[in-house]
């Protein structure tokens, strides 16, 4: 996760020099480890911390309040949150992720996002495979906005059968 979240729950987040920038994950297998459809060994939902002091961040990767970047070349594996979770983001490029059974949405990304490219995914998830919602329910997402500028393309879902399970 980014260093300086920022909730957008009493009101509009800022989009000034307060977001971190120019952040880059490149490779990598990660996860938050769901041993089984109700079991895990970690962090269940992707929580930014311990106490959820940001309500709605629910990521294996999770950015909130970012200005340019770039997620490439990685693997999410068996997940019960968002594989990537993006929120109040611009100028993002999330590329070449392979999701190995993520029990949750694949790429999330929350309003406002702007200037971002989601590309050349594959795998396996029980939601969706690509999610852009401006607006969320009040405790499921971090910030609402409007999302621009946005292009998906080249995206390779496969499709186990298998329930979404949610446990909480």
């Amino acid at each position: 996760r980014n260093r300086k979240l920022a909730g957008g729950q009493d009101g509009p987040v800022r989009t000034d020099d307060q977001s971190n920038a120019n952040l880059r994950i490149e490779g990598g297998v990660w996860t938050t480890l769901a041993t089984s459809d109700r079991g895990n060994n970690g962090n269940n939902r992707g929580f930014s911390t311990k106490q959820a002091d940001v309500v709605g961040c629910n990521g294996v990767l999770l950015f909130c309040n970012v200005r340019r970047l770039h997620v490439r070349n990685v693997t999410i594996r068996q997940s019960k949150a968002y594989g990537v979770h993006v929120s109040n983001c611009e100028e993002f490029l999330i590329e070449n992720v392979r999701f190995d059974d993520n029990h949750r949405d694949g790429v999330h990304v929350n309003g406002p996002a702007a200037y971002g490219i989601i590309r050349k995914l594959s795998g396996v998830t029980f939601d969706d495979f690509v999610a852009l919602n401006a607006w969320d329910w009040l405790n499921a997402a971090p910030t609402f906005g409007p999302i621009h500028h946005v292009l998906v393309e080249d995206c390779r879902a496969a499709h186990t059968g298998r329930p979404v399970v949610d446990t909480n």
